[in-house]
């Protein structure tokens, strides 16, 4: 910097003024320092920076599995606003494994990050609260009963409600259901919609038409295995996430089974996918892009002490309905 300002003919606190984008500073000066930056391909110190000014420019970002289409839009959405406000985005996959969240959790709280954005993670609540307790945190599709954490969610019971109770519309009474992982809550809570819609109209649960999986296609095509094996097969079914619902769909159509004569099937997010399936599929909108914006505008404001709306923000869910869906003849 010091180079820089004998070049310019500035002092060096100018220079300073000019690198973090300070007002009243005159074009001219700005001109001039700007073109001594760039003669002398001057390129910040970050760590001294970070010294002094106790901030890094860095969020940690932690998704569960990135090659999920869920994630990655959500990750472009919020790095775009995060990048417009001046801030970079370190992304931690930590394939849905609890202990490699508290991994990424570790080294970013530790060495280089201002705060820390968590999506769906699977560690325990403690482990949140205890986090939030030393450094800025947002809580993205994570529902906690905190009033001190930012959180940005959407209502996954209700959304699964909705999904089974379109099924149900249709005169649908067998309705099978792919879960999510056994760690993670909003499986559980897209459970409980997925039963109390059942229960609401009247439907017993049936144990054996509900398949335990991972959000994955593979536990999809494993579930199918599962449903058209009972002798009273099921004639609709409910994924938990659009991934488990296309694996569903590709198996019975390898078993040369119809989608939706044989089997109506409804996914839950909306990933761009879904619309592409032959047939296209109904499946519950997850508000993805509003729900990465939200959590990076939160988090922001809160870093940078200006008032946020809320510390909990709770989005819509829209169920679409396309053509894997068809009244039970």
């Amino acid at each position: 910097m010091k180079d820089v300002a004998k070049e310019a003919d500035v002092s060096v606190m100018t220079v300073s003024r000019v690198i973090n984008n300070k007002e009243y500073i005159a074009v001219e000066t700005r001109d001039r320092v700007q073109a001594a930056l760039k003669k002398l391909n001057y390129k910040p110190n970050i760590n001294a920076r970070t010294l002094v000014t106790k901030k890094t420019d860095f969020l940690g970002l932690i998704v569960p599995d990135i090659a999920n289409p869920f994630f990655g839009d959500l990750v472009k959405a919020a790095e775009k606003i995060a990048r417009d406000r001046g801030y970079s985005v370190i992304l931690g996959d930590s394939g849905g494994i609890p202990e490699a969240e508290e991994e990424y959790i570790e080294a970013f709280r530790g060495r280089m990050c201002d705060a820390i954005i968590l999506i769906a993670p699977r560690v325990e609540d403690e482990v949140i609260r205890e986090l939030n307790s030393m450094i800025p945190l947002v809580l993205v599709d994570r529902q906690m009963p905190d009033d001190d954490i930012i959180q940005v969610t959407v209502d996954n019971q209700y959304g699964a409600l909705s999904a089974v109770e379109h099924l149900i519309s249709l005169g649908h009474r067998r309705i099978g259901f792919i879960m999510g992982p056994a760690n993670v809550p909003n499986a559980y809570l897209r459970k409980a919609g997925y039963v109390e819609a059942l229960t609401k109209h009247g439907i017993p649960v049936d144990e054996e038409l509900i398949v335990q999986g991972d959000f994955n296609r593979e536990t999809g095509a494993r579930a199918f295995e599962v449903f058209n094996s009972l002798r009273d097969r099921p004639t609709a079914v409910f994924g938990s996430n659009d991934l488990m619902a296309f694996g569903f769909i590709e198996k019975a159509k390898e078993a040369r089974l119809s989608i939706p004569e044989d089997f109506s099937v409804v996914g839950f997010d909306d990933i761009f996918l879904s619309a592409l399936m032959e047939p296209p599929m109904t499946t519950v909108r997850y508000p993805i892009v509003e729900m990465g914006v939200m959590a990076i505008q939160d988090l922001l404001n809160s870093l940078e002490s200006k008032e946020t709306a809320s510390l909990k923000a709770k989005l819509k869910h829209t169920l679409i309905v396309r053509q894997s869906t068809a009244r039970l003849a």
